[in-house]
């Protein structure tokens, strides 16, 4: 085995370990702050796809985070968002894909797109969560 194949699988086997602790250890609550983080990181590297600076990566980080924690004490807002997020991948994001939209066209579409694909993600766990974590392993 490799150097870099061994860093990969120990990588790997810490990162299932986190995600397996999270799941039956921590209360629904806190697991979905922790999966906000794992948002938070995930529109990081987003930003950086859409070619982004170092300020506007962590912005839209932050948005994420905030927009996740606010949501998750507030049962009315998450089921708002939550449909509005399914309502972009059943109505819009096919004719998007279709059409190979670019994102390059609107200046800020790959922030809102970002943020419909991060926060439904997000959403979605928390979700499957509720009902149980072997929800999010099936």
């Amino acid at each position: 085995m490799t150097r870099a194949l061994k860093a990969r699988v120990i990588t790997a086997l810490l990162l299932a370990a986190g995600l397996l602790s999270v799941l039956f250890l921590l209360p629904v609550a806190l697991a979905a702050k922790v999966f906000a983080l794992v948002a938070a990181a995930a529109a990081w590297e987003w930003a950086g796809l859409t070619k982004s600076g170092l300020p506007a990566r962590g912005v839209f980080a932050a948005i994420i985070l905030a927009s996740c924690l606010v949501v998750v004490d507030d049962r009315h807002l998450f089921t708002a968002l939550w449909l509005t997020s399914g309502a972009f991948w059943c109505l819009l994001a096919p004719f998007w894909l279709m059409g190979r939209w670019s994102l390059a066209a609107i200046p800020w579409s790959g922030f809102a797109i970002g943020w419909l694909l991060i926060f439904s993600a997000w959403a979605a766990m928390v979700g499957l969560l509720e009902k149980g974590p072997w929800w999010l392993l099936a």
